[in-house]
């Protein structure tokens, strides 16, 4: 106690200068500081204490925090109170989507707005370079925002539409008759079906004015889009299947494959040698929701991908909207700021770079000679 009192006059000399200060401790400190046979460091101490107003007072109990933490400690809460107060909580954060399509003589979009949890908006408009009807604009629109939410980890929804037709069909009350429409409706609850809970409602259009006036702009001409709200293209519907190239290599000889099987289920290879690598590789490589990343240099995770994803995301990135034909190495560290890592992300970058063509064209050209230059003895001919 000495001591700690001593080291905080050292700390705060002005202010012991100044002022009158009172000391609670629940040891008799001033009696062992002016005792008579005291020496060595006390004797220095209380030397030292002399020069400024001290006054040593006995610590009182603190009541009033002793039964707060008492009544803290030992009362039983009301689970069922508990239990309606956390229901309640997460009725009220849910993702909140309103979705609206429209489709006219000019071209067919469909706006959405997404409200997080946090109170967050946004807001995003598609437009479709095919044509649609209003259920199946409504029904991409649907379609597009669930993506979005199942990626970003949303558990529970909250879906508002003023579509009778798309809402009554998802509610199982209205059926689908139209070929495109039961398509639509399969892959609408699919996507509904990652949800632990959702619930979509019909709302007026004077409720969803918002992705009603993106809607309208999206499928209207491309001229008067305001550049502050992202659009988004989409070149053929969503019922229709993509035909992945890269499954023909076998997926369960992709390296990421071999990564998951070992994080997961613990598979290794029957090679002791390439068991060993694939131990120590794994080390720097986690699985979330299904997918597998990669603790980057910066400790961010980098989601890896295959060869077909990746190339889309090299020409994205070096090309795209926002591209601005950066070199391959450039390319490459881009790339793995925005979150995505594979082995051959540096030497993918240079090939890509090196077939761009507008890249050829802008290119420095280089006036070296294809070989060594031959001096010749003589810089005229026949000259003596």
């Amino acid at each position: 106690m000495a001591l700690a009192l001593i080291t905080s006059v050292r700390k705060l000399r002005p202010y012991f200068q100044a002022h009158k200060i009172e000391a609670y401790t629940s040891c008799p400190l001033k009696l062992i500081l002016q005792k008579p046979e005291v020496s060595g460091r006390l004797t220095k101490w209380a030397i030292e204490l002399s020069e400024f107003d001290v006054e040593y007072l006995p610590r009182t109990a603190i009541k009033g925090q002793a039964v707060a933490d008492f009544v803290a400690e030992f009362t039983e809460p009301n689970m069922e109170v508990v239990r309606m107060m956390v229901e309640q909580t997460k009725k009220k954060f849910r993702w909140q989507l309103y979705v609206d399509g429209s489709s006219n003589t000019h071209g067919s979009g469909a706006g959405v707005v997404v409200s997080t949890p946090e109170g967050d908006s946004v807001e995003c408009a598609l437009h479709f370079d095919f044509k649609a009807t209003n259920n199946q604009a409504e029904y991409e629109a649907l379609i597009a925002r669930l993506r979005v939410c199942t990626v970003l980890g949303a558990d529970e929804v909250e879906i508002f539409n003023d579509s009778q037709v798309v809402v009554n069909q998802v509610l199982d009350e209205y059926q689908a008759r139209d070929e495109s429409m039961i398509a639509y409706l399969k892959l609408a609850k699919e996507l509904l079906g990652r949800f632990k809970e959702y619930m979509i409602i019909q709302v007026p259009r004077e409720e969803n004015e918002q992705a009603d006036a993106l809607a309208k702009l999206a499928s209207a001409t491309i001229n008067i889009w305001p550049r502050t709200i992202p659009m988004i293209h989409l070149l053929q519907p969503s019922i229709i299947k993509q035909v992945e190239v890269g499954s023909v290599f076998g997926e369960t000889d992709s390296w990421i494959t071999l990564i998951k099987e070992y994080l997961v289920n613990d598979v290794l290879p029957s090679d002791p040698l390439e068991a060993k690598r694939l131990k120590y590789r794994a080390t720097r490589y986690s699985v979330f929701n299904g997918e597998l990343y990669k603790m980057g240099y910066s400790r961010v995770l980098q989601r890896c991908v295959g060869p077909e994803e990746a190339e889309g995301i090299l020409k994205s990135i070096h090309s795209g909207n926002c591209g601005n034909h950066a070199g391959g190495v450039s390319l490459a560290h881009k790339t793995l700021r925005q979150g995505f890592y594979w082995p051959t992300l540096f030497t993918d970058a240079k090939r890509i770079v090196a077939r761009c063509e507008a890249c050829q064209r802008i290119a420095n050209n280089i006036r070296q000679p294809p070989k060594l230059l031959q001096s010749i003895t003589s810089p005229w001919p026949f000259a003596m």
